[in-house]
């Protein structure tokens, strides 16, 4: 995960905050570095601190909120959170 974030070629990306206890933090600062637009997926409804204004997919994912987040993300890019209101919460 880390090292595509880092080094493939992205057109946008939708990381799960938890996977299997790990926290995909590390792969969402290297996708804002790059310029990669991303949103975070999540069963739990909190976005991780730094990334409050990216929108949230809850679960149940549903594919209307995965391609309401997917025009967000392809259609603003990745903002820096100062620059954006507050995150659209899709569920």
């Amino acid at each position: 995960g880390l090292a595509m974030a880092e080094n493939e070629p992205l057109g946008a990306a939708i990381l799960d905050i938890n996977l299997g206890g790990e926290r995909s933090t590390p792969i969402a600062e290297a996708l804002r570095r790059r310029g990669v637009p991303f949103a975070f997926a999540s069963g739990y409804g909190n976005l991780p601190e730094g990334f409050e204004t990216l929108p949230l997919i809850e679960k149940p994912y549903r594919e209307a909120d995965i391609h309401a987040a997917l025009k967000v993300i392809l259609g603003t890019g990745c903002i820096p959170a100062k620059a954006r209101n507050a995150a659209p919460r899709l569920r």
